[in-house]
């Protein structure tokens, strides 16, 4: 209630008011409002001292800490317009006649106590950096609304100097917006993460790599053209108006022939323009040029993204759902158009607007240039404050979205469990739910947009209905300068510039929409990269002769064991006594978070990514293939890979039958995941692709868990082979299978129980002993599971 009493008070107060029992001429009637008015501002200044002395601060939220850029924004603001003010005061002093000094003594003197005092109260409310919507909206209108009493005195004042008043307004005028500006800013900062005008530049600087081609200077030429296409196209705008009115203006005239001219210059700037900016031969070619550098934005993000993707540790990916991590960088293709919007949109608004507002200013009264700009400025308010509030409501709608899509891609992954439960209603069910979800809030985020147009074009409505009426009654004034040409340059330029201040407020939604849509994108690429090479990082340069490795994840305690060159290290043990944890340590899958893993001596965080990954190779337990053929799934252990080499593996795994058994051969497409192949069949090609990498150190997780009996005794002899000339870590699947190994080593519970060669562990007569047993069926000990993943 305070701040509404400020509104009223200060601009019934303004010297606008005042000022007039004091000039020459003017009406006594006018001595009473004068003195109601300057109790009310008597009445103000006791209400904010009050508020101020007696801590009547209810409606602001006390925060602690440094004072933001906001607060000394406005601050110089206000002190600049002081200064201002007191400028005038001494020029009237010097300058003006005698008879009209008290008033302009008394109006500037109201005026600079009038901003003295809000710099005071801001001051004194530096403290306070969070404002509720209701105080904000009250000071900006105040902070505005003050305003027009001084301007429309500057220009009906009947003495004095008009020119220096005028110019002093403007600029107060104008630096009066700029805090409306900020103020609305303001309000709209948010420390939650949320898309605002708080992260807003963040987000704008963190895609900017993308939306500039620093790659490429030809596509740099390219935009500096359509920069230059774009200016060019500004000055066609201010011209066309301009034509129009000599146009009008000639036929009317005494010689209506020389109109054909004009016409055919307003003709030919109208083909260049277009209709409404668009279509135009000018904008036409700027969109052409355009397009090298649209489709540059689009792959540099797709490939950086899919990039970073694969850089993020295991854990991250076990953690995500596959259909929310592409849903949303996939959703809409105008998160790769943010720098067409910027440059063929949001740039030329700004620039139509500020020569408008200068042209207004300059060819006509200073009522007109007023009008536009606070319709403008309202609009752009309005559209910014109740975009703010619409953004809820359509990131509600992509996250429905999204949870919708992660729901259908994964019953699709699962297409053969749904097929084993019979359970294609319930998939069917939980999908129509979720999507009847994200319709109710795609109808929230849609209602609301209608609502917001319908309130934008009510503002320009208004505007424009003012505008022509002012025009109409200028015009038809006895003894006016203005002309009927005038009247259609006015409405002309008013139309096409509220054209691009329309195009401004779907511009604002559109860009808030695409970067609400590119959250999830750009949260992925603010994801840490866990598993990265350190600063300095070491090429793993000689044969590896010895692994030592100390395992302290929260599955396995701090053992430690060692694996020789030319020596077969095996794993067995329950299910979760860390086998499978163990080999994905030693691919760096992991990061230790305790002790060290070792190659020659190095610790694998000192080495270089590339250069470890590449002297392993991997045999999974669980195979996943891509979507190609069997040849690119082989060749992929080695891209240089000849046909021979490829056929080669292939019958080391004992899958090369098979496969020319297919009508396509090697080209056979093996489907999503490989699902067209079987288990053994997929595990096969696994084996194939680590045998043509022909790496220095083998990782066997249960290689051979999904083979038959013949199947495994087939190409076991080949393993044994490929493993007698490398270090390898297996962890098996069946014992009998390790009976000839080096070392076998007996994990249960994340913890090394037992270790030694096979006949030492059974001499033992321990837990692999009773493994043993049991799964050859003759052990009567309960409770241990012989095999299984770890």
């Amino acid at each position: 209630m305070v701040y509404s009493w400020n509104i009223l008070s200060f601009w019934l107060g303004s010297d606008s008011v005042t000022f007039w029992p004091f000039a020459k001429g003017t009406n006594a009637y006018f001595l009473f409002p004068a003195l109601l008015i300057t109790a009310l501002v008597i009445l103000n200044v006791l209400a904010t001292v009050r508020n101020r002395f007696f801590g009547n601060r209810q409606h602001l939220a006390l925060r602690s800490g440094s004072l933001p850029p906001f607060f000394y924004t406005v601050l110089l603001a206000h002190l600049l317009l002081v200064l201002l003010s007191l400028t005038f005061l001494l020029f009237v002093l010097f300058r003006s006649s005698s008879s009209v000094l008290p008033a302009l003594f008394v109006a500037v003197f109201v005026h600079c106590f009038f901003w003295s005092f809000s710099v005071g109260r801001f001051w004194s409310n530096r403290h306070f950096h969070e404002q509720p919507t209701s105080l904000v909206v009250s000071y900006a209108l105040f902070s505005f609304i003050t305003t027009l009493p001084l301007f429309f005195w500057s220009q009906i004042f009947p003495n004095g100097p008009r020119g220096v008043t005028f110019l002093l307004y403007l600029f107060e005028l104008i630096f009066t917006n700029f805090v409306l500006i900020a103020v609305v800013t303001k309000s709209t900062l948010k420390k939650d993460g949320q898309s605002s005008w708080a992260n807003f530049v963040a987000k704008l600087l963190q895609i900017w790599p993308y939306v500039w081609p620093r790659k490429s200077i030809r596509l740099q030429l390219y935009v500096l053209i359509c920069l230059f296409l774009l200016a060019i196209g500004r000055v066609i705008n201010v011209l066309i108006p301009l034509y129009s009115k000599w146009i009008v203006d000639a036929l009317s005239g005494p010689n209506p022939y020389f109109c054909y001219k004009l016409i055919l210059v307003a003709t030919t700037l109208k083909f260049l323009q277009g209709s409404g900016g668009q279509g135009g031969l000018l904008n036409t070619a700027r969109t052409f040029i355009w397009l090298p550098i649209q489709q540059y934005t689009t792959i540099e993000i797709e490939v950086d993204m899919l990039n970073h993707l694969h850089n993020l540790s295991l854990r991250w990916h076990l953690s995500r759902k596959t259909g929310e991590m592409f849903v949303g960088p996939s959703r809409d293709g105008q998160r790769h158009q943010l720098n067409q919007h910027i440059v063929e949109l949001v740039l030329p608004a700004i620039l139509d607007i500020l020569l408008a507002a200068a042209f207004f200013f300059s060819n006509f009264n200073a009522y007109f240039g007023f009008l536009v700009l606070v319709t403008m400025i309202i609009y752009l308010a309005f559209t910014v404050l109740v975009s703010e509030w619409r953004i809820p409501h359509r990131r509600e709608m992509n996250e429905c979205d999204k949870k919708a899509g992660a729901i259908g891609v994964d019953s699709l992954i699962n297409y053969e469990t749904i097929k084993h439960f019979n359970a294609e209603t319930l998939e069917t069910q939980r999908y129509r739910e979720a999507y009847l979800i994200y319709q109710r809030a795609e109808y929230k985020a849609n209602a609301s947009l209608s609502l917001l147009n319908l309130c934008q074009n009510s503002i320009i409505g208004l505007g424009l209905i003012g505008g022509s009426l002012l025009a109409a009654f200028l015009i038809t004034r006895p003894r006016s300068s203005l002309t009927a040409g005038d009247y259609v340059l006015f409405t002309t330029y008013l139309l096409q510039l509220y054209a691009p201040l329309n195009f401004f407020g779907t511009i604002y939604r559109v860009v808030q929409r695409s970067f609400i849509d590119m959250e999830n994108m750009l949260s992925l690429f603010s994801e840490d990269i866990e598993i990265k090479d350190v600063l300095g990082a070491k090429e793993l340069e000689r044969p590896i002769d010895r692994s030592s490795a100390i395992c302290p994840s929260p599955s396995i305690p701090e053992r430690l064991w060692h694996c020789q060159r030319m020596f077969n290290d095996f794993r067995v043990g329950p299910s979760g006594s860390g086998k499978t944890t163990v080999v994905r340590l030693l691919f760096r899958l992991y990061d230790v978070t305790d002790g060290q893993i070792l190659f020659n001596g190095v610790d694998i965080r000192q080495l270089k990514l590339s250069s470890v990954r590449d002297r392993i190779g991997i045999v999974p337990q669980d195979t996943v293939l891509f979507n190609d053929t069997i040849r690119y799934n082989i060749r992929y252990g080695r891209q240089a890979a000849t046909d021979e080499d490829v056929g080669e593996a292939a019958k080391a795994a004992a899958i090369h039958q098979f496969i020319v058994s297919q009508p396509d051969g090697y080209d056979c497409l093996v489907g999503e995941r490989g699902l067209k192949l079987s288990g053994g069949e997929k595990q096969r090609v696994a084996i194939a692709r680590v045998v043509l990498k022909g790496p220095e150190y083998i990782l066997l997780d249960e290689a051979t868990s999904a083979l038959d009996s013949k199947t495994e005794r087939s190409i076991q002899h080949n393993l044994f082979e490929l493993c007698n000339r490398r270090s390898c870590v297996i962890v098996a699947h069946r014992l009998s299978t390790i009976v000839h190994a080096d070392k076998i080593l007996v994990l249960s519970e994340g913890t090394v129980a037992e270790s030694g060669s096979h006949s030492q562990l059974l001499e033992l007569d321990g837990l692999y002993a009773e493994m043993w047993r049991l799964q050859n069926g003759n052990s009567e000990a309960k409770g241990i599971e012989p095999n299984g993943d770890g």
